[in-house]
Order: C-alpha cells, then structure tokens, then sequence
C-alpha cells in the first residue's frame, strides 16, 4: 500500500512510500529514514501523527486505522536550526560521525541494498552465460535435444527475476504481485535440481563422448555459479526497509545514560529522552513499572515545564501514558511536583502538551482529586485566557472541574462559574454544553456563590439556539437554582437580563409539561420573594407569565404554581396601592393646612386700615 508522509519542516514536502498494513509504525519510521539520508536529514529522531495523535511504534498500520492512499505527518525532533546543520552531515569524515544505533543500523541497511543489487546483476549474468553453451549444445550426437533446455531455462528466469536498485526499489513481474522472494526460492530449489541432471548427463558422456562432457560441464558450472548467487540473494531479499532500524531506535542504550540526559542541560538529548521515553511507555504495563523503578518519572515530569515545543510534548504524553496505571498514579502523588504538570494546561506553547496534560489529570482526579488543590485555579486561567481550546480540550477541563468540586477541593466557586459560562459561548457541542451546565448547577446551589450576569445571559441564550431537551431541562436547572439564592435572583430581574427571560418564557411555553414545571416553580420563586416583588411588577413579570397559563401543554401542579405567585404579587399590589392612597391623602391634608395658614395670616380687619386726614 502507498503512504503520502508530509512534513513542513523539510525539502521536498511530501513524499511516498510502500509499505504493507501489518508494518508496525517503528519499522514503517525505519523505511523513512532511507527517503529522508537521500536529502541529508536522518540524523535526528522523528515521529509520525495522524489525524493529530502520535502513532505508537508498537501498533500497526491497520491497528491505527491507516490505509492506501493515506497522509501522515512527519514531525521532527529537531529544530529549524538544527536540521539546517545536518545538510552538511553528510561531508562530515566517518570518524567524526556520532555513532548513534540508528545511523549505524541506517547504514548496515544500505549496504545491504546495495549489495543485493550487485547480487540480482550477477544471478542473471550467470544465467545469462548459459546461451553460447546452447549452440554449442546442439551440436552433440546424443544428447543435442538438451541445448532446447539450455535455452528454455535462462530465459524463463531471466523474464521472471526482478530487478532491484535502491532508489526505487522493486520492478518487474515478481513486484507487481509481490513474490519476489518466492521467485528466488523457486529459482533456488529448480536450479538446484538442473544443476544435478547436467551433472548426471556428464557422468554419462564422460565416458563416451569427450566433448558432451565438456559442453555440459561447462553449461553445469555455470548453473553452480547461478546457484551460489541465488543462494546469497535469497538470503539478502529476506530484509525489508526498516527492519534492522526498528530495532535500533532507541538512542540511549541504558537506563543511566537516559537519566542523565533528562537531567542534561542540552535542549537536544532533553527533547531525544523525553521522545524516547514516550515510544517506551506504549509498549506494556512492564515498560512503564521499569520507568518507575529506575526514577525517571520525577525528572521526566520537570520537562513538561520546558520552552521547547517537542519536549514539553513528548515528556506530557509519556507521563499520560504511565498515569494509566493506578500503581503509578499514587507513586506520582507522592514523588512529583503536580502543579508542574497542572502548568501546562494554560500552556501557549502546545495544544498538544495541554491536551496531554489534561489527560493525565484527569486520570489522577479518578482516584486522587484531594491532591489537586492547585489545578482548578489553572483550569479558570486556561480557559479565560487561551482563545483557541478545542472540544476534546474543552471537554476535559469541565470533566476534571466536575469531579474536583464534588470531591469538595477548594475553589473560588465564582470563578469556576465565571469559566463555565465562556465554555457555554465558545462550544458548539451538546454534550460539552450538558456537562457544563451539570456542573454550573452544581455550583449555583450553593447560595453565597454569586454567579456573573453573562453566565446568567449565556445560560438563558443556550435555549435559543439548541433543541437539545436535556440541554434544555439542565439550563432551566441552573436558573431554578439561581432563583432559590438571595443574591443572584436580582440578577435575574436586572435590566440587561429580564428581556431574555420574557423571550424564555415564551419559548418555554412550547415545551413538555416537565419543562414549564420547572419553569414555573423558577417563576413562583421570584414572586414568592418579598424584597422582589415591587421589582416583578416594575418590570411587568405579571404580565409575562399569562403566556405560561395559556399553554396547552402545562399541568395542573405548575398552573397552580404561577397562580400562588400571581396571587402574592396581586396582594403585593394592593398594598402599594394602599400605601400610595394613604400617602396621597396625608398629602392632601398637609397641603389644606398649609392653605389655611396661608389665609389666616394674609387677613386684613377694618379696624388695622389707616383713616385719610
């Protein structure tokens, strides 16, 4: 099968590759290490990703789903500067070539190839020096007739053999239907077999005819030649690209030399440990205890603090790898520093060293939340700060975000709400919406907790623009819970929201019977307020619910509901009422008194008015 391998930090961007499904990804790393010598860059280690995931070397093409005519991606490890040095790999003298298993498995492969060039040429020169015999062949008295066989033989195998050379591989009959080393075994087993009648036809003439004996004994030579030749190509055609590479990946041949280079203060073998851990960790439950036991975990964990992009990728990866194993996540807890690796959620750096990280938080808040005092708050900071979380990141925040506030971690409950409502805006997905309302209600129900009026806002907007009904029935959840707090059922009445609750009231009156319950009980809360009730009529509350009565679809209980609230709000108008008339008319009598006054101050008798002289 053919695979497009694409890299962007490379000459030659794409290139192509055969290979066969039951290839594993180390041997397949192995052949495209031949593509990338040819243009000066094998030096370093490199990994392939599909579909943004790593590929583990021990799988399988078909294990990971990859088929004809697919594109990989080749990431390197190494940096633009670094592969710019390795074009001049190439001039460097062999003694002073680093002599790294790979390179040197590299180059053990390719002398290889080149010799079985040099040994399929030679096969079909020897077959081919047969033909002269075959005119001389026809000029024996007895066995002329085998001269036909001397002709037939070298030139049905010569038609058959493929040809080989490096650069492109295998060609000819035998490689289009891939039997080229059952050609060479048949060629093998029928040349043998040949060679013993030619030899039996020379014991015979030997004593007759002296130039039989020679002609086929020449023609016998020959074909012993052929079967020598044979015999080392046959043996040569048994390795395929990458199989002695896949096994000599690992650039460090102990566990000491891995440990001082994650402890080196070289970039490169900081970023080949850490890549060659990640490979490692992917094999067995037995690779990742022997990790543990030699402690590399605590300082492969530091490395997720790194400022380079691979290693900061590869060690996340590797430490979500081994946090798969419950035995490991207690020694983690114990033994690393976890607000390193809680630092790189909010990373700028790399998407996929955040998504990694989360990962393995995740794993540790399946059995270890009370440790993760540290991460909730670099949860809030990731996703008010990064613009551009996926879903599947997305997801895995709210998930860990959930468990850690029913495990009861501390948290600033506000700022986990505050969170919750930009998921809301930002995703796109029913069931990240779900979990995010879940858990905003969750926060909601405590009642010191004050949640933000664009939380309040995008919860109220989310059903709009969804027919989702468990979405539906979790966003009328949160407000139900919004309405029951002191402080946050003002918000629900403020100028910048109660619009939308009206448009929400409408819609909801289209709803199930179970949804306008909920309703109804969020609206008999607000009425049933005594501090919001003059609030409720200034703003026509009143009013608004008579949509909620006039749906066909609401049960006796909410009716009964929404009329309990209207009945208190009535009351509450009359007592406004009241207390306006009783104002009015302390008014009145205070302005009757002053008018009087008025009067019987400015009155003139007879008496006070001066006489004329």
């Amino acid at each position: 099968m053919i695979l497009f391998v694409h890299s962007k930090f490379i000459p030659l961007n794409t290139f192509v590759i055969t290979v066969e499904a039951d290839w594993t990804v180390s041997r397949v790393r192995g052949s495209i290490l031949h593509n990338l010598a040819e243009i000066g860059h094998h030096k370093h280690p490199f990994r392939l990703k599909y579909k943004d995931v790593y590929l583990q070397d021990k799988l399988t093409l078909e294990e990971c789903e990859i088929y004809d005519n697919t594109v990989v991606e080749l990431i390197t490890l190494a940096t633009g500067e670094e592969l710019k040095r390795d074009l001049f790999y190439r001039y460097i003298p062999p003694g002073q070539k680093p002599e790294e298993p790979h390179l040197k498995a590299l180059k053990r492969e390719i002398d290889i190839f080149h010799k079985r060039e040099d040994l399929i040429r030679n096969v079909k020169l020897s077959l081919m020096a047969i033909y002269p015999m075959v005119i001389l062949a026809f000029f024996s008295e007895k066995f002329w007739y085998i001269g036909f066989i001397s002709f037939i033989w070298p030139t049905f195998w010569l038609f058959w053999i493929p040809g080989y050379t490096y650069l492109s591989g295998w060609v000819g009959k035998a490689k289009v239907y891939k039997k080229y080393k059952q050609v060479f075994l048949a060629l093998l087993i029928s040349n043998l077999a040949l060679f013993a009648g030619y030899s039996i036809i020379v014991g015979f003439a030997a004593t007759d005819k002296i130039y039989d004996a020679v002609i086929f004994g020449i023609t016998a030579a020959l074909l012993l030649i052929a079967e020598v030749f044979v015999i080392m190509t046959y043996s040569n055609v048994q390795l395929e690209p990458g199989m002695l590479i896949a096994s000599s990946l690992s650039q460090f041949g102990t566990s000491e030399g891995l440990a001082d280079a994650l402890k080196s203060s070289d970039p490169a073998l900081k970023r080949a440990a850490a890549f060659e851990l990640s490979t490692e960790v992917a094999l067995g439950e037995n690779e990742k205890l022997a990790i543990v036991e030699k402690d590399l975990l605590d300082p492969l964990n530091n490395l997720i603090a790194s400022n380079d992009r691979y290693t900061k990728e590869h060690a996340a990866e590797a430490v979500a790898e081994l946090l798969t194993e419950e035995s490991i996540r207690e020694h983690y807890v114990a033994r690393c520093d976890i607000s390193v690796l809680s630092s790189a959620i909010y990373s700028q750096i790399s998407q996929s060293a955040r998504l990694e990280a989360l990962n393995a938080i995740s794993y540790l808040a399946e059995s270890h939340a009370y440790s993760l005092d540290c991460v909730l708050s670099d949860l809030n900071t990731a996703i008010d700060t990064i613009d551009d979380l996926n879903d599947r990141e997305m997801a895995l925040m709210i998930s860990i975000m959930n468990q850690l506030l029913r495990s009861g971690v501390p948290a600033d409950a506000t700022e986990c709400a505050t969170s919750c409502g930009k998921t809301l805006r930002n995703t796109g997905h029913e069931d990240i919406e779900r979990q995010t309302l879940d858990t905003l209600s969750f926060i909601a129900r405590d009642e010191t907790v004050r949640v933000a009026l664009p939380v309040i806002d995008e919860v109220f907007s989310i059903q709009f623009r969804t027919f989702d009904q468990p979405t539906i029935e979790l966003a009328n959840e949160v407000i139900k819970s919004v309405s029951l707090g002191p402080e946050n059922c003002e918000q629900l009445l403020e100028d910048a929201v109660f619009p939308l609750m009206f448009d929400w009231l409408k819609t909801s009156s289209t709803q199930p019977p179970e949804v306008i319950q909920t309703v109804a009980e969020i609206v008999r809360n607000l009425m049933m307020n005594k501090r919001l009730q003059g609030r409720c009529l200034e703003i026509g509350l009143d009013h608004a619910v008579e949509v909620l009565l006039e749906s066909s679809s609401i049960s006796k209980g909410s009716k009964k509901l929404v009329l309990e609230g209207l009945t208190q709000l009535e009351l509450e108008r009359k007592r406004l009422q009241r207390e306006a008339s009783n104002q009015s008319e302390v008014h009145i009598s205070r302005s009757s008194s002053q008018i009087r006054s008025v009067v019987t101050v400015t009155q003139v008798h007879p008496e006070d008015i001066p006489t004329s002289t």
